[in-house]
């Protein structure tokens, strides 16, 4: 099975047995002196695992495994931010079979 991430508008590929790390850089969307505090990781259908997730200069870095073949998903970052506000922003993932070039 491949995870593949699209992420404004590229595909990045995962193969099966491996783990896939993916970043979202929340510095364009911040306001002057606004900070990222805190980040959460889900999945939208439940199925994707995180895990070592980190949070540094405001960009949010998790690793995605698991996933059932041939479903998309969407895996939000829901952000706290330092002046009490939620943002959330999510990347696509499409979970494929992997097949040996």
């Amino acid at each position: 099975m491949t995870i593949y991430v699209q992420k404004e508008k590229s595909v990045k590929e995962k193969t099966d047995d491996s783990k896939r790390t993916v970043n979202l850089d929340f510095n364009a969307w911040l306001a002057t002196g606004i900070t990222v505090s805190t980040v959460t990781w889900a999945s939208d259908p439940i199925g994707l695992t995180f895990s070592s997730s980190s949070l540094a200069s405001n960009i949010a870095t998790t690793t995605i495994s698991e996933g059932r073949f041939n479903q998309n998903y969407k895996a939000k970052a829901t952000a706290t931010l330092s002046n009490g506000e939620i943002e959330e922003r999510s990347l696509n993932i499409r979970v494929v079979e992997h097949k040996d070039v």
